[in-house]
């Protein structure tokens, strides 16, 4: 087998940077791997301009090192670049919500077992324009947090560091909505949303359930919509609700499946939009699922149908 991995040192957890030293070591001395080469990246973009140089069977599996961010731009170069090499993920972020959720392992023994195991299966991308997505597309309110939090705050808090941005925020932007139209299976709903979540998975924002019937291979998107409420309590509720996975039939919500959509903002406010932990500018958006679009090396314990 021969591995890249392509490394992001400014990541977070300076931990797994060394971690992912020390699998391909380890892998190289039991015979498991053949050759591997790693790439360190420097800036931004960096890693989607190196994986979108790959061609096919040039290497037998991408090991990517970093944060959401920095796995958003290696399965764009991926799928770039038509390679189709597998991909596996060794968090070092603050989000790390594709990693988190597919339950890689954290202990370098049990890591390596994952790969020699070699549990590869396809798993659908979202397209918007010529960007893609592994996981999430979130519009409107505390949709630009993960922008606005210091790295030196996310580096001492993690993921909490943006539970702490974002709570402070509410009380002033609880009166806040937006006239939202989303055009999907033949139709367009309008709502007054303070925020919308489309994924791919059942996970977003720290949120494991927020798309209970999400599959990664189904073809769809699972979108959630979070109307306007009226008190702190309702929203405090419908968090508790959210964190449950028992949202779906709540007044506040919204949910609905499709292979494609539309969304447009009929009103002049801005509704900012973030992609897998980047910045994705704003509505109107048109975006589309692309069946299973990349190969995915993980322990596969739930997350299909």
């Amino acid at each position: 087998m021969k591995v890249k991995a392509i490394i992001n040192p400014e990541a977070g957890r300076k931990m797994a940077q060394e971690d992912a030293l020390l699998v391909l070591d380890r892998l190289a001395k039991e015979g498991a791997i053949k050759e591997y080469t790693v790439f360190y990246t420097h800036d931004r973009n960096e890693a989607f301009f190196e994986t979108s140089k790959l061609k096919a069977n040039e290497y037998d599996l991408i090991l990517a090192v970093g944060g959401d961010g920095t796995l958003n731009e290696i399965v764009n170069g991926i799928i770039h670049s038509g390679s189709n090499i597998p991909l596996s993920i060794l968090p070092a972020g603050t989000g790390n919500e594709i990693a988190s959720m597919l339950q890689y392992p954290t202990d370098i023994y049990e890591y390596c077992q994952m790969i020699k195991s070699w549990q590869v299966r396809s798993i659908d991308v979202g397209k918007a324009g010529e960007r893609y997505f592994i996981n999430v597309l979130i519009g409107g309110l505390l949709a630009d947090i993960a922008h606005r939090v210091p790295q030196e705050l996310k580096n001492v808090f993690g993921k909490i560091a943006y539970y702490i941005t974002g709570f402070a925020d509410v009380p002033t932007h609880l009166s806040e909505c937006f006239h939202i139209a989303f055009e999907a299976n033949g139709s367009t709903i309008e709502e007054e949303a303070i925020l919308f979540v489309v994924t791919n998975s059942t996970s977003a924002g720290g949120f494991r359930k927020i798309s209970p019937l999400a599959s990664m291979d189904d073809g769809l998107f699972d979108v959630c919509i979070i109307r306007k409420v009226s008190s702190i309590d309702k929203l405090f509720n419908m968090v508790r609700l959210l964190l449950l996975g028992e949202h779906l039939n709540d007044p506040q919500i919204a949910y609905f499946q499709t292979s494609k959509l539309k969304i447009s903002s009929s009103n002049s406010k801005i509704v900012l939009l973030d992609m897998d932990g980047e910045d994705a500018g704003e509505l109107p958006i048109s975006i589309e699922v692309i069946p299973r679009a990349l190969k995915i090396l993980a322990p596969w314990k739930e997350h299909f149908k």
